[in-house]
């Protein structure tokens, strides 16, 4: 079936073009808007990709690049489709799950297993900055940062969750 698909595209260009609008020339040719084009220095991005960090950083912004390429695509494609992630974490191991914005909890919760959802009681939810303002979940508990939402909890970009469920 054919059917309208939301579409990007992305602009190869010289470091020389870098901030002279090619993005937004190439979104008037295509009648397209210009957030549906993303700029990116292919070669000049593979050349800092084997420098230290801070150094890219100052490099990139010497070059007027804000952010590197993949990240802006990666971004803007999770924009484009509607896509938020929330987090789970266990033990040491924290895991990240991509949803559609709007998404309730209980169907957050059986996207990472089908008898989460079936059972679920609450989520225990702590946003990112929080946690991180934070240091640990047992810390954010600990300031009042960790919230109890029911089923139709709303999941935000960013969330921390523990799912409580019955099997």
């Amino acid at each position: 079936l054919l059917s309208p698909k939301p579409t990007i595209y992305i602009a190869n260009i010289g470091e020389e073009e870098i901030g002279k609008g090619v993005g937004k020339d190439l979104a008037r040719k295509l009648g397209v808007s210009e957030d549906r084009v993303i700029e990116v220095c292919g070669k000049l991005e593979a050349e800092l990709k084997g420098i230290e960090p801070e150094e890219r950083k100052g490099l990139m912004e010497a070059f007027g690049i804000g952010e590197e390429a993949l990240k802006r695509v990666v971004l803007r494609c999770y924009e484009l489709l509607g896509l938020i992630t929330f987090f789970t974490i266990v033990g040491r191991e924290a895991r990240a799950w991509p949803v559609k914005r709007g998404t309730r909890a209980r169907e957050a919760a059986g996207r990472i297993h089908t008898d989460m959802e079936k059972g679920f009681i609450k989520a225990e939810v702590v946003s990112y900055e929080q946690l991180l303002e934070a240091g640990s979940v047992a810390a954010a508990r600990d300031r009042g940062y960790v919230r109890v939402e029911g089923k139709d909890y709303e999941i935000r970009d960013g969330d921390i969750i523990t799912f409580r469920f019955h099997s």
